[in-house]
């Protein structure tokens, strides 16, 4: 199972990989920055069928609010 990361406007953010740590039981994955802040973002779980593309569980998303930040006069 992956994730995908968008934001208010459905934009989805770029990944770069990541790495599994199995004995752990953690992964990590990085993605690019938003070019601007959004107003949420959305966590998009999917699984990855290979050459089948993604499925998307939209069961599963969250989405969590970006809060403005008044120091710096961003929204």
């Amino acid at each position: 199972m992956g994730v995908d990361l968008a934001d208010h406007e459905r934009n989805v953010l770029e990944s770069h990989g990541g790495h599994v740590y199995p004995l752990e039981g953690e992964a990590a994955k990085s993605y690019d920055a938003f070019p601007t802040r959004p107003k949420s973002v959305t966590v998009k779980p999917y699984l990855d069928w290979g050459k089948q593309g993604k499925q998307y569980i939209p069961e599963l998303e969250l989405v969590v609010p970006v809060p403005e930040n008044p120091e710096d006069g961003s929204k």
